[in-house]
């Protein structure tokens, strides 16, 4: 789901629905977020062991397997990170601009 898409913010955080729902509903998905890197981090390990036990003990390939899964991980964990922290900046100044629509886009907010 591409959250950048204003149709799915639209979907995600309807107008109708008051400041306080829209940080609950934030929070909801930093919650699932945080749940499924939990789960990311114990695929890794149990891919990490399973190469270590299948592979002889030191080899190229059980360090080079042990390498590619912690690569993997981290990416694919920093890149959750930064779509999670765009989402809650996007979804703040949704907030702030239902307060004064009037602020414009190049104004810096105070």
């Amino acid at each position: 789901m591409e959250l950048q898409n204003p149709e799915t913010l639209d979907r995600l955080f309807p107008p109708d629905q008051s400041d306080d729902e829209w940080r609950a509903r934030l929070a909801a998905i930093r919650g699932r977020y945080l749940r499924g890197r939990a789960g990311q981090a114990v695929f890794a390990l149990v891919a990490a062991v399973l190469i270590a036990i299948t592979f002889p003990p030191f080899s190229t390939l059980q360090v080079l397997g042990i390498i590619a899964v912690g690569v993997v991980f981290l990416v694919t964990r920093s890149t959750g990170d930064a779509r999670l922290a765009n989402l809650e900046r996007r979804v703040e100044y949704m907030i702030e601009q239902r307060r004064d629509p009037r602020r414009r886009d190049d104004q810096p907010s105070s």
